[in-house]
């Protein structure tokens, strides 16, 4: 099976990826449908948990012949998520890299390109790319 369910672990680090002054200052948000959404503490349950559906729905996209309790990946599914913050090291390349796992775990289904989801990541590896070791030293045009 190639598309799974990520971890409360995973999107926790999305989360708190988001959260992180190292990455956006403290000041992420992410626009859909025309609307600006911040992220911000007050909201982390939320944000986590619209990740964590939207990956689950791919993957039961993915998968409609198998059982919630047999579809590949996070073994918990029916726990609702809660942001939990923790000690991990926000590192720009893993903060790409977890969006870039997230988004091809979630992309199963039509909605994935249309979702409040794809938006967020999106946004997330954009902000994060801005702050990737030697990017304010690379150069801007290439003459």
């Amino acid at each position: 099976m190639s598309a799974w369910i990520v971890s409360h672990k995973h999107i926790n680090y999305l989360v708190k990826s988001a959260l992180a002054r190292e990455i956006c200052q403290g000041r992420f948000s992410y626009f859909h449908d025309g609307e600006r959404h911040p992220v911000n503490y007050e909201n982390a349950d939320e944000v986590g948990q619209m990740l964590l559906d939207e990956n689950i729905a791919s993957v039961a996209y993915r998968y409609e012949d198998c059982p919630p309790e047999e579809r590949p990946g996070y073994s918990d599914q029916g726990e609702s998520y809660k942001f939990r913050q923790n000690g991990a090291t926000i590192d720009p390349v893993v903060v790409v890299k977890s969006c870039h796992c997230l988004r091809y775990q979630s992309c199963e289904h039509p909605g994935w390109e249309s979702s409040r989801a794809c938006a967020f990541v999106n946004a997330l590896i954009e902000q994060a790319c801005h702050v990737l070791p030697g990017y304010d030293d690379a150069p801007w045009g290439i003459e």
